[in-house]
C-alpha cells in the first residue's frame, strides 16, 4: 500500500526518515529549502488510525477524513534561511543539515525536536573557513566533507567536565576537540554512517573508489581507538617530503602536491595520521564506484564496472571474519 504523505503545493523533495519522523526540503512557501517534519504517530481524533492513513483505512465513518491542516505536519520555521537549509538527515530526534546562511560558505546546523527549551532555535555545529557538505548523522555523531576530507563531530564530548557538551556552550571551543578528520586524502566525498564505520567516495587513486573507517579499531590495544590516539599522530616536521605521506596501502596522499607545506595547508591541520590499519580500500577496480552505504557489515554502493551503473554490496564479516 502506498501513501501519499505530502500534499502541499510545488515539490517536496529529499527525504529522511528515523522512527516516527519524516523530514524533507520543502517548495511551499517559495523555495526549496524549508524543511519540514511528518509525525506518523499523531492520531488526532483518537480513532486509533494515524492521521496520514484516515484517508486511506475505512473505518466505516464516511465523515472521517485525514485533517486539513494536519496537526502531524509542521515546519521547524526556525530553520528557514534566505540561502538555505539543504539534505536534511534525522537520527532519533535530532536533525542535521548544511546551510549557507551567511552567503559565503555552507555550515553544519542541528536542530533537536526535543528540545526542552521554549525558544528551541537551530544549533550551528562547524564555524570553519571551509564548506562543509554531504551531512549524516548517526546516535551521537555527525559527518561532513569539508575540504575533501571526511570530518566527524561528537555530540558527546564535554572538554571542561561542566555535563554541558561543547556544542552546546555559550562559548564554544575553538579548535573544538569534538571535531575529528577522518580521512586525509583530500579526495574524499559523500560520507555516510552506520554504528561505528563510516564510508565514503575516494579519488585518491584517480577514480572514485570506497573506503571505509572502523571507528572501534585500536590498533595498539590502549583502549584509544586509533581515531582519537594521540600516538597515532604525526607532525609534518617529521617527514622531509610529500612522497613520504604514504596511506596503508604505500600510496602517498598528495603525490603531486610537491611539499609538506602543500599538504599541511590542504589538511589545515599540523599533524596527522597515516598508515591507519582502521581505514580499509573497499573497492579497486579502475572503473568509478560511488554513493556508498552501510548497515551492520553490509556496504553497498553504485559501481560502473560493467559500463552501466550496478548496484554491488560486500559483507565485511567475510573479509574481515
Amino acid at each position: 500500500m502506498q501513501v501519499q504523505l505530502t500534499k502541499a503545493s510545488l515539490s517536496q523533495i529529499r527525504p529522511s526518515i528515523y522512527g516516527n519522523h519524516v523530514i524533507w526540503n520543502d517548495g511551499r512557501n517559495g523555495n526549496y529549502y524549508d524543511i519540514y517534519v511528518y509525525d506518523l504517530s499523531v492520531d488526532s481524533d483518537g480513532d486509533g488510525i494515524p492521521n496520514y492513513l484516515e484517508d486511506v483505512i475505512d473505518d466505516g465513518d464516511p465523515s472521517d477524513h485525514r485533517p486539513d491542516p494536519d496537526p502531524a505536519e509542521r515546519m521547524i520555521y526556525s530553520l528557514k534561511s534566505s540561502n538555505g537549509a539543504s539534505w536534511p538527515k534525522i537520527y532519533g530526534s535530532k536533525i542535521v543539515w548544511y546551510e549557507r546562511r551567511d552567503g559565503i560558505q555552507d555550515d553544519v546546523f542541528l536542530y533537536d525536536l526535543e528540545d526542552p527549551r521554549p525558544d528551541s532555535e537551530e544549533i550551528q555545529i562547524t564555524f570553519d573557513g571551509e564548506d562543509q557538505t554531504a551531512v549524516d548523522i548517526y546516535q551521537n555523531f555527525i559527518i561532513w566533507k569539508e575540504a575533501g576530507m571526511i570530518c566527524l563531530y561528537d555530540l558527546n564530548v564535554d572538554s571542561d567536565g561542566d555535563r554541558i557538551s561543547n556544542y552546546l556552550e555559550d562559548v564554544r571551543l575553538n579548535p573544538d576537540p569534538a571535531k575529528i578528520q577522518i580521512t586525509y586524502s583530500g579526495e574524499s566525498s559523500n560520507p555516510s554512517i552506520f554504528n561505528n564505520k563510516v564510508v565514503w567516495t575516494d579519488k585518491r587513486h584517480g577514480n572514485n573508489d570506497i573506503y571505509l573507517y572502523d571507528l572501534d579499531v585500536d590498533s595498539d590495544g590502549d583502549e584509544v581507538p586509533n581515531y582519537l590516539d594521540e600516538d597515532l599522530y604525526f607532525d609534518f616536521k617529521d617527514l622531509p617530503s610529500a612522497s613520504e605521506i604514504l596511506g596503508y596501502d604505500g600510496i602517498a596522499r598528495f603525490p603531486d602536491a610537491g611539499s609538506v607545506e602543500t599538504f599541511r595547508q590542504m589538511t589545515a591541520l599540523p599533524r596527522f595520521r597515516w598508515g591507519d590499519p582502521a581505514e580499509i580500500r573497499i573497492t579497486s577496480n579502475e572503473a568509478n564506484q560511488d554513493n556508498a552505504k552501510v548497515y551492520g557489515d553490509i556496504v553497498v554502493w553504485e559501481d560502473e564496472r560493467d559500463g552501466d551503473s550496478d548496484i554491488y554490496m560486500v559483507n565485511l564479516s567475510q573479509i574481515f571474519p
